[in-house]
Order: structure tokens, then sequence, then C-alpha cells
């Protein structure tokens, strides 16, 4: 029995170019789905502000050289709310199964906001 994929990819053959043109499509559906289902658990704005520009940079676009230092202040101001969250979930709103994933989800970005922040200094200084 031929699956609907075994279909498609026989139709794409050897090509190459078509192949890596799937791939990267379907990385990018992967990111977006990613990050939706972050946004939509956590039901947070400014997670989605962040995680749309953390997108945009995986994308290899990356903001012009004078505009890097009021990123990373803007990232920085977030990763405070998310530093918040945080504590929050492991404190007065500590308890439940929701909780603790939210905690863990808020705990991820802000460490990952900080590494970010530290990458833009390293762009800034060259």
């Amino acid at each position: 029995m031929v699956s609907k994929a075994d279909e498609k990819w026989d139709a794409i053959g050897d090509n190459p170019l078509v192949i890596l043109s799937e791939i990267r499509r379907l990385m990018t559906d992967a990111k977006d789905k990613w990050a939706e289902e972050t946004v939509s658990f956590l039901e947070d704005a400014d997670v989605d502000t962040v995680l749309t520009n953390v997108l945009t940079m995986m994308e290899g676009h990356v903001a012009d050289h004078d505009k890097i230092p009021l990123i990373m202040v803007l990232l920085s101001a977030h990763n405070i709310k998310f530093r918040d969250r945080f504590a929050a979930y492991m404190g007065p709103l500590k308890g439940t199964t929701e909780a603790n994933q939210k905690k863990n989800y808020y705990k991820e970005l802000y460490t990952g906001v900080d590494r970010l922040v530290d990458a833009l200094k390293y762009m800034v200084r060259n």
C-alpha cells in the first residue's frame, strides 16, 4: 500500500531543490506551530511578542546593528515579567499541574531570553 507521503515524494523525485524547499516549508510550519502552542497555553500577549521576534531572528532577519540595543532592552523588560511569572507559579499560584507546567515554560522563556540577549550583546561589540 502506498501512503500519501510516498505519493508526494514520488512526485517530487530526486530534485534536490524541490526536496530542500519542502524541508524548509516543513521547518517553518513546525516553528510556527511551536510558537502558537506556547502562546495559546500561557495565554500571554508578551510571550507572543517575544516569540514573534525570536521566529524572525531564527529566519535570519536580525535588526540593523544600531537597533540591537533597543531590542536587548525590550527583551530584558519582557524577561522581568517572565521571571515574575515563574516566581508566582513557584509561590502563591503553586499547587496545580497547570501551574507547574506554566512555571516550567516561564523558566525556560526567561533562560532563553537571557541567552539571546547575551548573544545580541556579542553582536553589538563586534
